[in-house]
């Protein structure tokens, strides 16, 4: 009998230890649950403060093509008067055309680095799309404070990340595709945003 007792102490003690210890990696764990066969190398760009892996096969563009479509991003307004978004960097997928762009933002009058700015970003948002066409949402990410919101539009689909690194200017990094290829991609996307942290 006392040898039952022990065994089913011994049990609930082993079964509470590692119940413990999964509470302490949950913890720890990303919002975005990760799978390393969807993700590709890290990248880490000191300027922005920021490290991640991209989505597998979506590859760093030379920086003429780069400077292409970044030209083209930038002048795209957010749909707020005080600041615009300069991307810096661009990862390329040839077979979907997804692209990931992340940047930072200057404020309008005199080009400094725009430091907060979660409730001014999104109420452009909310002043260029109609509520049906997104989604946000408020989660902490290794640590990471983020809002993390999903637009669709037309026939393009965009999932961006919005957060301050530690100089507190806000980063964005945006993924985004045809909405046909959206199904496909999200489980990348997500993988990838659940490595990002900060440097």
């Amino acid at each position: 009998m006392i040898k039952k007792i022990l065994s089913l102490l011994l049990l609930l003690s082993t079964f509470a230890i590692f119940h413990s210890c999964g509470e302490e990696v949950d913890k720890s764990q990303s919002s975005f649950p990760v799978d390393t066969s969807l993700v590709s190398a890290g990248y880490k760009n000191e300027e922005l403060g920021v490290k991640l892996n991209p989505p597998k096969e979506w590859v760093l563009t030379s920086s003429e093509f780069s400077e292409k479509i970044i030209a083209r991003l930038s002048k795209t307004r957010t749909g707020y008067d005080s600041f615009v978004y300069i991307p810096k960097v661009l990862f390329y997928n040839e077979v979907t055309k997804a692209v990931l762009n992340i940047g930072s933002f200057k404020t309008t009058t005199d080009k400094s680095n725009f430091t907060g700015g979660f409730e001014e970003y999104l109420n452009s948002i909310k002043i260029k799309y109609h509520r049906n066409e997104y989604s946000n949402i408020e989660v902490l990410n290794n640590g990471v404070k983020i809002n993390a919101l999903k637009i669709d539009s037309n026939n393009l689909f965009s999932y961006q990340v919005l957060f301050n690194n530690r100089s507190g200017n806000l980063i964005r990094i945006e993924y985004s595709c045809r909405n046909d290829f959206k199904n496909e991609l999200i489980p990348l996307i997500e993988s990838s945003i659940g490595t990002l942290t900060l440097i």
